[in-house]
């Protein structure tokens, strides 16, 4: 009986020994320093829109948007002009888009490894419409009155 005891408590060691969290410290992600040449995803789910970001190059980009996951039918077509300011130790990455159509956004880029998207790690910009100024513009309730996300791998 005391054999058994013994074993028990291997086994119930070796278990407790295996319910350690793995965790990888080795993802060590580069940094965007430019936006330039870069696709982003984007879904807006109150329209049911899927959204292809490009920024292209000298500052100028395209939002395409499309009313299926495949990306056949397209609804959206809204060019912009942009601005990047890379990261810094006490600043994060700021984005500006300024659409034709004279809308704009502010925010920022969050690096990759902080947010997944469907378990694959993502740089992530998080933006906010904003006035000629660069402030966030609220409802009369106080909420944002528009904010938009985008993802890449």
């Amino acid at each position: 009986m005391k054999i058994m005891r013994y074993l028990l408590g291997a086994v119930m060691t070796l278990m407790v020994a295996g319910c350690e969290p793995f965790v990888d410290d080795t993802n060590d992600f580069p940094v965007l320093e430019s936006l330039d040449n870069t696709l982003w995803y984007s879904y807006d789910k109150i329209n049911d829109i899927y959204y292809d970001v490009t920024y292209g190059e000298n500052g100028e980009g395209v939002m395409l948007g499309y009313s299926e996951q495949e990306r056949v039918n397209e609804v959206v077509n809204r060019p912009f002009t942009y601005t990047f300011s890379p990261a810094t130790e006490q600043i994060n990455a700021v984005v500006r888009i300024n659409f034709e159509d004279g809308q704009y956004y502010g925010g920022f880029l969050v690096p990759k490894g902080v947010y997944q998207i469907s378990m694959v790690d993502v740089y992530f910009i998080q933006l906010y419409e904003v006035d000629a100024e660069g402030e966030v513009i609220y409802n009369l309730d106080g909420t944002m009155k528009s904010t938009m996300q985008m993802w890449m791998e």
